[in-house]
C-alpha cells in the first residue's frame, strides 16, 4: 500500500520481507553502516510469533537468524527500520495489525 499511496502511508517504517528482500535489505544495512553515527537500527521479527519471541535488533544483514532464514524453507522474517520515538497509549507500546 505504501508504494501505491505514499502520501497516506508515510507513517509506516521501511520494511523488507526476508529472505525475498534480502539483497535490498543488505544494501540498506551497508549504506547505513557508512554513516558517521553508525546509521539506523533495524528490528527483525518472525512472520509468526507472539509476546516478542524471536524479535531482535540489528545493524547488519549478517545476523545468524537472518542467514538461517535464507536457507530455511518457509521461514519468513520481517525487517523494519526501528522507530525510536513510537506512539504510546498511556505510556505503553501497542500493535496495530491490519
Amino acid at each position: 500500500m505504501r508504494k501505491l499511496h505514499p502520501q497516506h502511508y508515510d507513517f509506516f517504517p521501511d520494511s523488507w520481507v526476508l529472505p525475498d528482500d534480502h539483497k535490498r535489505f543488505a544494501r540498506e544495512c551497508r549504506r547505513q553502516a557508512e554513516k558517521e553515527d553508525r546509521g539506523d537500527l533495524f528490528i527483525v521479527k518472525p512472520e509468526r510469533g507472539c509476546q516478542g519471541k524471536g524479535i531482535f535488533l540489528t545493524r547488519t544483514a549478517e545476523h545468524e537468524a537472518i542467514q538461517n532464514s535464507l536457507w530455511s524453507l518457509g521461514k519468513l522474517l520481517v525487517a523494519q527500520r526501528y522507530v525510536n520515538d513510537t506512539l504510546l497509549i498511556d505510556g505503553y507500546k501497542f500493535d496495530l495489525r491490519l
